[in-house]
């Protein structure tokens, strides 16, 4: 862990397509009718069947609350969403959150949710997870992948709230993909 660490980690139940597009970079905001913890650092990004596996995270630039159409002003542009999507995800809510990705790591091995301690069955949006759980659950990924030479099981991701220090790869289309978590 970082020297100040993660203050929170939510592990977030999210649609595969949803997934991708924050992992290939394309979507750079997480919208929620429930908003994160302001002390939110990092999200874990289970995706939702059919791939039902945890495939990457992601760092928590910033956690924005406004009205729905507000939200939709501001960021409907990164959102990943049409605007017809939008206001049906929020219909009847009173407000809305977007949850600003400063980046995003894709598992290069998917990981089963249970790998998470304390973990049984997909949160419905989002749950919090002990950040050492976590930890183990990215570190076991990357060790599996090949991703670490013989001192793998010895090294451990950085998740500290400074900032992450993953080793990066490529993957075929060019874009990074997380190595160690």
């Amino acid at each position: 862990m970082g020297e100040a660490g993660p203050q929170r980690i939510a592990l977030i139940s999210i649609h595969p397509r949803h997934a991708d597009a924050i992992l290939d970079g394309t979507k750079h905001v997480e919208l929620r009718r429930v908003p994160f913890a302001s002390d939110t650092t990092h999200a874990i990004l289970y995706a939702t069947a059919p791939v039902s596996a945890v495939v990457g995270w992601f760092r928590v630039r910033s956690i924005e609350a406004d009205t729905i159409t507000g939200i939709w002003d501001r960021f409907g542009r990164v959102s990943g969403i049409s605007r017809r999507e939008h206001r049906a995800y929020f219909a009847g809510a009173r407000q809305a959150s977007a949850i600003r990705i400063a980046e995003a790591h894709r598992l290069l091995r998917s990981q089963p949710l249970v790998s998470i301690d304390g973990v049984q069955r997909p949160p419905q949006s989002y749950q919090y997870v002990d950040p050492e759980a976590a930890q183990r659950v990215l570190v076991a990924a990357s060790v599996m992948a090949g991703a670490f030479g013989p001192q793998a099981q010895h090294e451990r991701p950085d998740l500290g709230a400074a900032g992450v220090s993953p080793r990066v790869a490529r993957s075929p289309r060019g874009h990074a993909e997380t190595v160690t978590a």
